[in-house]
């Protein structure tokens, strides 16, 4: 607007209506309004630089997990400082199972482990009301049987990606579905 008014008095001053001082006025106001509008650009450019530091002060306060998958477990309540070198709390904050693959903890027979090999493929039903299927792959089996039962314990790995196996879709006592590092998984339905 300052230059606006500015250029309409320099074309009026050709013709005599207007005069120096009025021009010089005109001037000086454009050159205020030139350094006001530089002087919000920088507080614009500083308040984006303050956001930016914000956000990442945030960004550094929120959890993340390397991978999607459930969390059965947390260490911490909220508020409460996380330092990695207190040798009196666990060393993680969260514990996550990754459930693109699960892993069936099944008792069997001793007299049918003599027959199982590591990294078999292997057909599983599960008991309940679905009878889900599946193939998995033996990863452990147990060098020694349950006295009390003559049952000896294996692993089996399942592919799960597209979520197919549900951690509660098992019977009660047949499978147990465990994290991929072996841990039980916690079951609502029990």
């Amino acid at each position: 607007m300052a230059k606006q008014r500015l250029v309409i008095i320099d074309s009026l001053r050709g013709s005599g209506s207007t005069n120096q001082a009025e021009r010089d006025k005109a001037a000086a106001s454009l050159a205020a309004a030139e350094g006001q509008f530089k002087a919000a650009q920088e507080e614009r450019n500083a308040l984006l630089y303050s956001t930016a530091t914000i956000k990442a002060q945030l960004d550094q306060r929120i959890i993340r997990s390397p991978m999607d998958g459930l969390v059965t477990e947390i260490t911490r309540v909220v508020g409460e400082p996380v330092d990695a070198r207190r040798a009196d709390i666990p060393e993680y904050l969260a514990c996550i199972v990754d459930l693109s693959q699960l892993i069936a903890r099944a008792h069997i027979p001793s007299g049918l482990t003599g027959k199982l090999k590591l990294g078999q493929k292997l057909s599983l039903v599960l008991d309940g009301p679905n009878k889900n299927t599946g193939e998995g792959t033996i990863r452990f089996i147990s060098p020694t049987v349950d006295a009390a039962t003559g049952l000896a314990e294996v692993h089996l790995v399942f592919p799960n990606a597209v979520q197919r196996h549900r951690r509660h879709a098992h019977g009660a006592n047949d499978c147990d579905f465990l994290s991929a590092h072996g841990e039980p998984l916690a079951d609502p339905m029990r």
